[in-house]
């Protein structure tokens, strides 16, 4: 338990993260990196999106879904999306996105999305759209648009943009998106 908690750090995000979880268990949830990290499964509020990476969903879930066939990645992805009434998604070139009964594939991402902060700037995205949509179409788009935004960086740039880049392409990839 100790090295999954980490350092005071890692005790004091679990303690944060739980509790802001038990208190709210009603509001609309995106839970991402250090708190997937921490949290307990059992906190995990219906409804809520999770964007793990596979290291997290070790961690959170006792599941190495990393070298799963995809088949059986959905499959798994398919149960503790149900289990926990969540909606989870992957983080890999094409990525699945499900609330345990309508799974999404979504792709192709590329090796510039393999960096720090890109994940953040998913989790934002979700966040901004679970607000206006159900949490399974508002994680499906989070990463729909995110990749396209990351692709057309990644044709001017190569893998060499950061999450600030990132972040900035989002607006102008949805814009492109709705026309």
């Amino acid at each position: 338990e100790g090295k999954r908690f980490g350092d005071e750090a890692g005790r004091l995000t679990k303690k944060i993260t739980e509790n802001f979880l038990s208190q709210f268990p009603q509001k609309k949830w995106v839970i991402d990196a250090g708190s997937l990290s921490v949290m307990e499964k059992e906190f995990i509020p219906p409804g809520a999106i999770l964007t793990p990476n596979f290291e997290e969903y070790r961690l959170l879930f006792g599941v190495d879904l990393e070298k799963k066939p995809r088949e059986e990645k959905e499959k798994t992805l398919a149960f503790l999306a149900r289990e926990h009434q969540a909606v989870l998604l992957t983080k890999e070139d094409y990525s699945c996105v499900t609330d345990g009964k309508t799974c999404f594939f979504v792709g192709p991402g590329n090796k510039g999305l393999e960096k720090g902060g890109m994940g953040d700037v998913l989790a934002g995205l979700a966040a901004a759209l679970v607000g206006q949509k159900p949490a399974l179409e508002a994680a499906a788009t989070a990463l729909f648009v995110s990749k396209k935004a990351a692709s057309k960086l990644y044709r001017e740039k190569g893998p060499f943009f950061n999450a600030d880049d990132l972040a900035d392409e989002i607006p102008l990839a949805m814009e492109r998106l709705l026309k």
